[in-house]
């Protein structure tokens, strides 16, 4: 695509603004918005972003508690990630060389309008890389 680094190819949050709000019922990205850009999910010299291809074993989004989490635990980093236009990594890519947006907030009807990686997505700035989350290593 370009050599240049994405940073410099987008360039401050406010010259980022007008192509991230691409849905005018989200509020206008705030300051934070830019760190959740360049989360470690996105390779910004490839221009793409890594994204699970299907959710993990015990995803956090499947039903039953599978990761036996205090109530209200998903909901409230849903909210927040919706609430900076970040994503919630995927547990099971946590510390490999492939960390990945979680399938099941990728899918989620706030998290998939909301994250700002998944809007420039969706518009073809950035190339949605697969991961499997359920294998050990990098994928």
């Amino acid at each position: 695509m370009n050599n240049r680094p994405m940073r410099e190819l987008l360039g401050s949050v406010e010259a980022v603004a007008p192509i991230a709000q691409l849905n005018p019922d989200l509020p206008a990205p705030g300051t934070e918005f830019a760190a959740n850009l360049y989360d470690e999910v996105a390779d910004p010299e490839a221009w793409s972003l890594r994204v699970c291809a299907h959710r993990c074993s015990t995803c956090i989004f499947r039903a039953g508690n599978l990761m036996n989490l205090a109530p209200g635990r998903v909901a409230g980093m849903v909210k927040k990630a919706v609430e900076v236009e970040g994503h919630v990594v995927c547990h099971k890519t946590l510390g490999t060389d492939t960390p990945a947006i979680c399938e099941g907030f990728a899918s989620h009807p706030q998290g998939r309008v909301a994250s700002l990686a998944l809007r420039l997505a969706r518009a073809s700035v950035l190339e949605i890389v697969a991961v499997q989350p359920d294998r050990e290593g990098t994928s």
